[in-house]
């Protein structure tokens, strides 16, 4: 199991991408949150399975209509069990 703290920027806020990504994330039954951070960029905490967290990145890099994404930064980490029993959006 691993946790991922991704950090979108670009064009995400005001379009919906959260509940975009609380979309994608509970259809591949990924657990955490996400959130708007002041600078304009998204906060995402997401645990799983490392394969199916690598495909839920590359769904968040390519898959919203109206995104336009600069950069993605992840950290990773190794964890011995899930910390959140769903996903769900923060403010």
């Amino acid at each position: 199991m691993f946790s991922y703290i991704i950090i979108v920027s670009g064009q995400v806020q005001g379009i919906g991408y959260r509940y975009f990504v609380e979309r994608a994330a509970k259809n591949i039954k990924i657990t955490g949150w996400v959130k708007n951070l002041d600078n304009g960029n998204v906060e995402i905490l997401a645990e799983g399975e490392e394969k199916i967290l690598e495909n839920f990145v590359s769904t968040l890099k390519t898959k919203h209509p109206y995104a336009i994404i600069n950069d993605i930064k992840i950290t990773k980490n190794k964890i011995n069990k899930i910390n959140y029993p769903d996903f769900n959006i923060t403010f």
